[in-house]
């Protein structure tokens, strides 16, 4: 499909991404305000990010992909910290996913990759649950649920997730209120929005919108309104600055 426009910023989200690109290259043109200049020719694996990415779109985007649960990847036998806030080739991790072609392809070829007789620790599973359903829970009520000291909740959802849980809650918790953002009407006032959204500081919340987005609230709400985004999290842009 044509590429609504030149760059796309993408916002952090509670997921890990496989990305097999059939068409023109990607190009990586920052990580929040950092330069990066990566371009990506064939398929790539997006771990979870704590930065917004700006990329360089194809004119035409023509990929097949699979959003894999944050802590999906030990399942295949990868270290999440090879990937976290990093945008990488997939040929290593994943062997022979450049052959795939189709979006069931793909999931057969996943299938085919679990590591055999892997199962997925309870305790990650239920704490990402929470922190996407609750993110403003505590961390120590979380590490509490998992029976564990708070330095050890940390070590394990950095092992199952590539990131520290703190991190991870305000990406869920960001990435929530994008979801409920309305695209249609009057612009609600930030005061209306953070009633309905798990932040109680408006200047902290500021900090963390930009931070996760380059771009002020009242800002981004209106580039997705002009730009029609379907999903919040991926915004067509014409300019590259920011």
């Amino acid at each position: 499909m044509p590429s609504p426009a030149r760059f796309e910023r993408i916002v952090p989200i509670p997921a890990v991404h496989l990305i097999v690109n059939l068409g023109e290259p990607y190009r990586v043109v920052a990580r929040g305000r950092a330069p990066v200049g990566t371009v990506i020719t064939g398929p790539f694996v997006s771990g979870v990010q704590l930065d917004y990415l700006l990329n360089e779109n194809p004119a035409l985007i023509h990929h097949v992909g699979a959003e894999l649960a944050p802590w999906a990847l030990p399942a295949f036998g990868i270290d999440p910290v090879r990937v976290a806030q990093r945008v990488v080739a997939a040929e290593e991790l994943f062997p022979g996913v450049g052959e795939v072609t189709t979006l069931e392809g793909l999931e057969d070829y996943l299938r085919s990759r679990l590591t055999p007789r892997w199962r997925a620790d309870h305790r990650i599973q239920d704490a990402v649950a929470s922190m996407l359903d609750h993110p403003e829970r505590p961390m120590s009520a979380l590490a509490a649920d998992a029976g564990l000291t708070p330095k050890g909740f940390s070590a394990l959802c950095k092992r199952h997730c590539g990131v520290t849980p703190k991190r991870f809650a305000e990406v869920c918790r960001h990435h929530a209120f994008l979801q409920r953002l309305p695209t249609e009407g009057p612009l609600p006032s930030w005061t209306e929005l953070l009633a309905h959204g798990a932040y109680y500081d408006q200047p902290a919340f500021i900090r963390e919108f930009r931070r996760f987005t380059g771009m002020t609230p009242t800002a981004f709400l209106e580039h997705r309104r002009r730009y029609g985004a379907a999903d919040p999290s991926f915004l067509p842009v014409d300019e590259a600055a920011g």
